[in-house]
């Protein structure tokens, strides 16, 4: 077994991302949808250092947000699956309800 040297915060995210990419494959996402949500994963992981579960559910709140509904599934998957946190898949389910209703 090999291990991995993790000297930075840049290391951390490659970690959660190569998870993450395996789970989407795993419940067999197409590659460019698997493409898409990396991004927005990669993106909320650079601007939110440190453990995932431990990221402040007002700044997870406020990134869903902005990213809208398209930043839901991604994050079903990934506190669910990769980075389990309750509280965080408590808050999807009720950002779910409140961004569709508001879409047209």
């Amino acid at each position: 077994m090999e291990y991995r040297k993790i000297t930075s915060h840049d290391d951390w995210i490659e970690i959660w991302l190569s998870k993450f990419i395996a789970e989407c494959e795993n419940r067999k996402l197409s590659a460019d949808q698997i493409k898409a949500d990396q991004i927005i994963v990669r993106k909320y992981l650079s601007e939110n250092p440190g453990n995932p579960r431990a990221i402040d559910i007002k700044k997870f709140k406020k990134f869903i947000a902005a990213e809208g509904l398209a930043a839901i599934a991604p994050f079903e998957v990934f506190y669910e699956s990769i980075a389990r946190s309750d509280k965080h898949c408590e808050i999807l389910t009720e950002l779910k309800l409140v961004l569709k209703a508001k879409k047209p």
